[in-house]
C-alpha cells in the first residue's frame, strides 16, 4: 500500500510538471489568439512558480520516502520511474 501511494503521488507531480510545461510551451510557441492574457511574460512566470512547486515537492518526495522493491530494500522513486 505504502509504494502505491508513493507511486500516485509521484505520477501525480509529474503530471502537474507537464501541464505546466506545456502551458508554457504554448506561451512562448503561440502568442496570437491569446487573448485573455495580455501580459505574457507575468502569465509565464506564473506558470514557472506552479512548475516549480512540483517539481520541488517531488524532490523532497524522492529525498525522504523510497519505495520498498522486492528484497525489502529501499530505493529511489525516480529510479524506479525511469526504468519503466
Amino acid at each position: 500500500m505504502r509504494d502505491r501511494l508513493l507511486k500516485a503521488v509521484t505520477e501525480y507531480l509529474k503530471g502537474g510538471i507537464a501541464k505546466h510545461k506545456a502551458n508554457i510551451e504554448v506561451y512562448l510557441n503561440q502568442t496570437v489568439g491569446i487573448g485573455e492574457h495580455s501580459d505574457i511574460v507575468d502569465t509565464i512566470e506564473k506558470e514557472l512558480e506552479l512548475l516549480s512547486s512540483y517539481e520541488d515537492k517531488l524532490e523532497v518526495l524522492n529525498k525522504h520516502f523510497q519505495l520498498t522493491n522486492q528484497l525489502g530494500t529501499k530505493e529511489l522513486l525516480n529510479e524506479r520511474t525511469k526504468s519503466k
